[in-house]
């Protein structure tokens, strides 16, 4: 009886531990995601139905169609020719709608001018508001509630055990 009432506590934490890059879902990515007006970037992604077409848009003007591979990926490059700002580009197959940053830069006119770097940006609060300066959000899972979750489990399973016991 024990041995069940463990494998059954097992499984369950087993099914609500994911691994993180499965609790994200598929990914869209641009490289480089800042670009000169009438630069070339690429893009990939993945998620979509395998031969799904693909239509890579910003603010709803296509810059691209593709066709997503066997494993659902897609990938290709374009040229932006947008004005200079900061856009959000949108990946979709079927139901499925991905973003991703695009910054572009407006072309140079003059290859002689020396600018001065940019300022160092002051540091941030830190991962969880604990300081440090890293912008970095937290990733993975919190495995605080399926510890919890595993432990109440298993304090029921022992207790019907020590109930079966006491009343046979």
């Amino acid at each position: 009886m024990i041995r069940k009432v463990l494998i059954g506590a097992l499984m369950i934490v087993a099914v609500f531990a994911a691994p993180a890059a499965a609790q994200y879902g598929p990914n869209f990515t641009i490289t480089p995601a800042g670009v000169e007006s009438g630069g070339t970037t690429t893009f990939q992604g993945g998620g979509c139905e395998p031969g799904a077409t693909v239509t890579i848009s910003v603010d709803g003007e296509t810059l691209a169609t593709v066709v997503a591979d066997d494993q659902g990926n897609y990938s290709g490059t374009v040229v932006v020719d947008l004005p200079a700002g900061n856009y959000t580009a949108t990946a979709t197959c079927g139901d499925l709608v991905q973003t991703a940053p695009l910054n572009v830069r407006g072309v140079s006119e003059s290859t002689t001018t020396t600018t001065a770097p940019a300022p160092a940006p002051a540091p941030g609060p830190g991962v969880g508001g604990q300081g440090g300066g890293s912008p970095l959000p937290r990733t993975g899972s919190n495995t605080t509630s399926l510890v919890l979750v595993g432990g109440l489990l298993l304090a029921g399973g022992g207790a019907m055990v020590v109930a079966r016991k006491r009343f046979a």
